[in-house]
């Protein structure tokens, strides 16, 4: 699993993606964001440059205009992605191990939808569908009007 196990690239305002440091606080940081600013995290494991259904999920979702418009508006983007290469230092490793086994990852993508107030929302791999029909899908777990 240490092979599998990478680095994460953490954009707390989306659509820009900036990479950060692999640190201890990093997700505490990302919630503590969408508390004060009452967005829901989205944290999203996805597989780097070696899974298919990642690069589709990518591809046809998270990189779709009307996606990433809702995020920008309802979301607080956490992606982990994770990659065989460069090697990580043991440090490093151990955070993403310590989120892997906080959120119970077993498989690539997943992606999960957390409320300000804690409680998760949703939890997904795969799903075979395009921006807007995913946008929807978000949409129907928010609160009416959010």
């Amino acid at each position: 699993m240490r092979q599998w196990i990478a680095f994460i690239a953490l954009g707390l305002l989306w659509p820009n993606w900036s990479a950060a440091a692999i640190e201890e606080g990093a997700l505490m940081t990302a919630r503590q964001k969408a508390l004060e600013e009452g967005k829901y995290l989205y944290v999203a494991f996805l597989g780097e440059g070696w899974s298919v259904r990642c690069k589709r999920f990518q591809e046809h979702v998270l990189d779709d205009p009307a996606f990433r418009e809702f995020a920008a508006g309802h979301l607080v983007y956490f992606p982990v992605l994770a990659r065989r290469k460069p090697p990580l230092s043991r440090e490093e490793t151990a955070v993403l191990q310590s989120w892997v086994i906080h959120f119970d990852i077993k498989a690539y993508p997943t992606l999960i939808l957390i409320a300000p107030d804690g409680k998760e929302l949703l939890r997904h791999g795969y799903k075979d569908l395009d921006g807007p029909a995913y946008v929807e899908l978000l949409r129907s777990l928010l609160p009416a009007g959010a």
